[in-house]
C-alpha cells in the first residue's frame, strides 16, 4: 500500500483501512511575519501576529497569546522561555505525579522545583533554540547508559504555559482558539501530547475536572510489530467527560480512517488548532481537518453549568514513557534518543472579539469617555441587565499612571437612580453615586484609585434609570492643608456663610459637594431635635436648629474627604461643647495618601461653638481625638466652600 507522499507501509505497519487525505510537509511553509509580539493575554492587551489558519474560530478572533519559539521569533532563548513557561505540571510534578517515565529538566536552578534534574548539571541539555523554532531532546540522567520507565533516569523538555485563563466555555464567555505547530522525531516508547487541564482534578471513577487532549500520541509497542514508534497515529480526547466526544478513538487508525486521513507524518510539521466556544461547543483539527468535537462541555470541577469554574492552563508533553500503560514502560538503550526530538514552531492563543475595544482603541485615561466609547460586543459580555433590572455596559481605558483620580460624570435621570463604576474584577472604584430626578446632563464627581494598564470599567446602573453621558477623569493633586481662621461668631447660623457646595449636620441633612466623596466612621446623637439657641446649627430645612454630635466609643474618628480634582476647597469643621463637659479636642489633618500629617489644631473651650477652617487639595482625612480626660470627641457639622477670593490689597503685595 501506498501513501500520497509515495511511500511503501511496511507490512507490520500497515493500517487496517486505507485512508484517503495526507497529513504532511505539504501543508503549510510557515513564514512570520515581522515585529510580532507575545501579547499581554486579554482581548485589550493583544499580541500582535497572525489570525487563525484556515480561518478557524471565525473573523472576530483577537490574538492574546503569541509564542512563536525560535532566534526569530518572540521566545528567543532560554530567559524568555523561563519568563512565560513553567517546567512542570499545574500541580507542581515533574512527571505528571509519577506516571510517566521521564522527568522533566530545568534549564536552571533558579527555575527547578524541589529535586528537579537540571541541565547541564543532571543532564546534558534538552533544549536548543535554532533560528524559527525550539527543540526539546530526549536524554539520560546522569549519564545512564539505559533508561527505564521504572526508574525516571530519563528527561524530557515539556513545559507549561505561566499564563492561564480563569476558565472557558460558558464560564469565561468568549470563544478560544488554540493553534500550535509542531513536529517530533521520536524513539520508541515516546509520549507527546498537547492539552489544556484545570487546576482542580479527582478521579472517582469518573474524572472530576475538566481535559481535553488536543492531540495525544505515544510511542507503543503491542507485540507482533504493531507498534506506533515514528507517531503516525494518534487520538484527540476529552478525558474528562468523554461521553461529550462524537469521534470514537477506541481504534486510533480506524477513527483516522473514517475521518478520511490517509497517513500522517509527525516527522513533518503539523498545524493542531481547538477550539472551544462559549455555548459550550468544541472542535479539534489538524491542518483544517476536524478530528474530534463535542457540545456542551462545562470548564468546572465536575463538568456541569452548576460547578465551580477552574483555570484553563495549556501544557506542551514532550515526553517519554508512562508507567501505567504496559505497551510503553519499557526499558531502552539510552542511544536510542540520539538524533531524536521534538520541534516547536510556534503556539497562539486567541479570544473572540465579543466585548473587544472599538476600532479607536482603549480610551487613555487622564482623559474623557464618551457613551459612544464603549466596548463592541453582544448582550452578556459588553452590556447586559442584571437580575435586578439594573444594566451595564464595558469601557476600555489604558491608565497613564497608577494613582488617584477624579471621574467627572454626566448623566441624565428623568426619575432618578443610582450607579456606580467597578473594574474588571469586580472591585467598586466610585461606590454608590445618585442622580436626582428630573437630572439633565447633571455633573456627579467621585474619587478612584486606578493602576497603570489596560482596564476594562463596567458602568453600572444600580436602580432607577440613569443614562450615562460621558465621564471627564482627571489625575487626582496631592493632599495638602492650609489653616485659615477660628470663627467663634457665626454660631449656628451657617447659611449663607458657609456650604455653599455642601454641608453635613449631625442630626439633620447631609449634601456631599459635587466634586468629592465625604465618609465618616463613628455614630451620631442627639441632644436637642429642634430649638432656637444660637449655638445649635440651623436646619437644612427649615427656621429651627439641631443640637447634634457625631462621636465614637473611642477616642478618635475620622471624616475622610477625597477631592481628586486639582482645586483647593475650603472646608469648616464645627463644634460646640453643648452641656458643657470642658471637652478638649485635637483635630489632625491627614493626607489619605500617605498618612502623613498635614496640619494640627486644638478645639476647646467652645461651649459657644466654633468653626475650625481649611484650605484643602486631594484626599485628606480629618482625625478628631479626645484630649479631655473622660468625653469622647464631639462635632456637630462640617461645611464645604470655594477657597475666599484675595482681597484687592493682597493682590497688590
Amino acid at each position: 500500500m501506498k501513501n500520497l507522499n509515495g511511500n511503501s507501509f511496511p507490512p507490520a505497519l500497515t493500517p487496517a483501512v486505507m485512508l484517503s487525505i495526507v497529513l504532511s510537509a505539504s501543508v503549510a511553509t510557515y513564514a512570520a511575519p515581522p515585529l510580532e509580539t507575545i501579547g499581554g493575554g486579554t482581548v485589550t492587551s493583544p499580541a500582535i501576529g497572525p489570525a487563525p489558519s484556515f480561518g478557524l474560530g471565525g473573523p472576530n478572533m483577537t490574538l492574546v497569546k503569541n509564542w512563536r519559539f525560535g532566534a526569530k521569533g518572540t521566545v528567543k532563548n532560554d530567559a524568555d522561555m523561563s519568563a512565560n513557561f513553567y517546567y512542570h505540571d499545574q500541580f507542581g510534578t515533574i512527571n505528571n505525579g509519577g506516571k510517566y517515565g521521564s522527568n522533566i529538566v530545568s534549564p536552571d536552578a533558579a527555575n527547578a522545583i524541589g529535586g528537579q534534574p537540571i541541565e547541564g548539571v543532571d543532564s546534558p541539555p534538552v533544549r536548543k533554540f535554532m533560528a524559527d523554532s525550539l527543540r526539546t531532546y530526549l536524554t539520560p540522567l546522569h549519564g545512564a547508559a539505559k533508561v527505564q520507565v521504572w526508574n525516571h533516569n530519563a528527561g524530557n523538555g515539556s513545559f507549561m504555559s505561566k499564563w492561564r485563563l480563569p476558565s472557558g466555555g460558558p464560564q469565561l464567555g468568549r470563544d478560544i482558539v488554540w493553534e500550535t505547530r509542531v513536529r517530533y522525531v521520536t524513539p520508541p516508547y515516546f509520549w507527546f501530547a498537547l492539552w489544556t487541564a484545570g487546576n482542580k482534578w479527582k478521579w472517582d471513577g469518573t474524572a472530576q475536572g475538566a481535559e481535553q487532549d488536543l492531540v495525544e500520541s505515544f510511542g507503543y509497542d503491542n507485540g507482533g510489530g504493531n507498534t506506533n514508534y515514528d507517531g503516525r497515529f494518534w487520538h484527540s480526547n476529552s478525558v474528562a467527560n468523554p461521553s461529550k466526544d462524537t469521534v470514537d478513538y477506541s481504534g486510533w487508525g480506524t477513527a483516522m480512517s473514517k475521518l478520511g486521513i490517509q497517513s500522517y507524518d509527525a516527522a513533518q510539521y503539523h498545524i493542531w488548532t481547538w477550539v472551544y466556544k462559549k455555548d459550550g461547543s468544541f472542535a479539534m483539527y489538524v491542518d483544517g481537518i476536524k478530528v474530534q468535537s463535542g457540545s456542551n462541555y462545562h470548564w468546572t470541577y465536575g463538568n456541569t453549568a452548576k460547578d465551580e469554574p477552574i483555570d484553563m492552563d495549556f501544557l506542551f508533553d514532550a515526553g517519554w514513557g508512562h508507567n501505567q500503560i504496559g505497551s510503553v514502560n519499557k526499558e531502552l538503550d539510552a542511544s536510542a534518543f540520539d538524533g531524536k526530538y521534538y520541534e516547536w514552531s510556534y503556539s497562539r492563543v486567541y479570544l473572540s472579539g465579543d466585548g473587544r475595544v472599538p476600532a479607536g482603541g482603549p480610551r487613555a485615561l487622564p482623559g474623557t469617555i464618551r457613551a459612544a466609547d464603549a466596548n463592541v460586543g453582544g448582550p452578556g459580555v459588553a452590556y447586559g441587565r442584571e437580575a435586578n433590572g439594573g444594566q451595564w455596559r464595558k469601557y476600555t481605558v489604558q491608565v497613564a499612571a497608577g494613582g488617584h483620580y477624579h471621574f467627572r460624570f454626566q448623566v441624565t435621570s428623568a426619575s432618578g437612580g443610582t450607579f456606580h463604576v467597578e473594574d474588571e474584577n469586580g472591585v467598586d472604584l466610585t461606590g454608590t453615586l445618585t442622580a436626582r430626578a428630573g437630572s439633565k446632563n447633571a455633573s456627579i464627581a467621585a474619587p478612584a484609585t486606578l493602576s497603570a494598564g489596560a482596564h476594562t470599567l463596567k458602568w453600572m446602573q444600580d436602580g432607577g434609570g440613569v443614562k450615562f453621558l460621558s465621564a471627564t477623569v482627571v489625575k487626582a493633586a496631592g493632599a495638602s492643608a492650609v489653616f485659615v481662621k477660628t470663627d467663634t461668631t457665626t454660631q449656628g447660623a451657617w447659611k449663607g456663610r458657609y456650604g455653599a457646595d455642601g454641608y453635613g449636620i449631625a442630626g439633620d441633612a447631609e449634601q456631599p459637594p459635587g466634586y468629592g466623596a465625604i465618609s465618616r466612621t463613628g455614630w451620631t446623637a442627639i441632644w436637642s431635635k429642634s430649638t432656637t439657641e444660637r449655638r445649635a446649627l440651623q436646619k437644612s430645612a427649615g427656621t429651627d436648629c439641631v443640637a447634634g454630635q457625631w462621636g465614637c466609643s473611642d477616642k478618635s474618628y475620622d471624616i475622610d474627604c477625597k477631592f481628586p480634582d486639582a482645586a483647593v476647597h475650603q472646608v469648616a469643621l464645627y463644634g460646640v461643647d453643648w452641656d458643657a463637659n470642658g471637652r478638649s479636642e485635637t483635630i489632625q489633618v491627614v493626607d489619605g495618601a500617605t498618612g502623613a500629617v498635614l496640619d494640627t489644631e486644638e478645639l476647646n473651650t467652645y461651649v459657644a461653638g466654633k468653626y475650625l477652617v481649611w484650605n484643602v487639595q486631594g484626599q485628606v482625612i480629618f482625625r478628631v481625638s479626645v484630649t479631655s480626660h473622660w468625653t469622647n470627641p464631639a462635632l456637630s457639622g462640617v461645611f464645604f466652600d470655594p477657597p475666599p477670593r484675595p482681597s484687592k490689597k493682597t493682590l497688590h503685595q
